[in-house]
């Protein structure tokens, strides 16, 4: 039997780990045998967590209390540990190379992108916070699509992921659905 907060359990993308959390205990199981792995303790109580695309990290959460940790099942010493400032966050992804995440702060105020290697951030900002999917990312061509707001109109933004750097500005876009 495990004990979990909500329904916090995953496999990890290769399906070799299961992860569960209880309050701090992130723990990392052999999904074959159901042993215990790895065990981590998170600072407060972990809200969400989510697997990296290669498996290797697991981002753990409490956005009441802006918190991140990231550990690392190849470096069980290493972790990666951020406080998300006032504008706090309402949910996260990973990038697909598993070197960063976006941060989408409360209110969709703005994109937080972390690089947890370099420990730089890049923000992007006006949003359109009037939709639940303001975001998508292209893991073939790796690109982040974001729809943003300016003076009353709607514009797709494309951003490079390997460097964030602005690529395309749509024109007006006339209308958008909520998603």
């Amino acid at each position: 039997m495990f004990r979990i907060n909500k329904d916090l359990c995953l496999f990890s993308p290769t399906g070799e780990f299961f992860a569960t959390a209880y309050q701090q205990e992130l723990s990392i199981k052999d999904s074959k045998t159901l042993d215990e792995y790895q065990t981590f303790t998170f600072t407060d109580t972990i809200e969400d967590f989510q697997w990296s695309p290669n498996g290797q990290l697991i981002l753990c959460a409490n956005s009441k209390k802006n918190i991140i940790e990231i550990y690392s099942l190849k470096l069980p010493n290493w972790n990666c540990k951020l406080t998300e400032g006032s504008a706090g966050f309402e949910k996260f992804t990973w990038t697909p190379n598993s070197k960063e995440f976006i941060l989408t702060s409360d209110f969709n105020v703005h994109l937080s992108i972390y690089n947890i290697h370099t420990r730089k951030n890049t923000q992007i900002w006006g949003i359109k916070s009037s939709i639940k999917k303001n975001y998508i990312i292209n893991n073939i061509n790796e690109k982040l699509a974001v729809i943003s707001s300016s003076d009353g109109k709607d514009f797709i933004e494309i951003y490079e992921i390997k460097n964030w750097q602005l690529t395309r500005v749509s024109k007006k876009i006339t209308t958008i659905k909520n998603l």
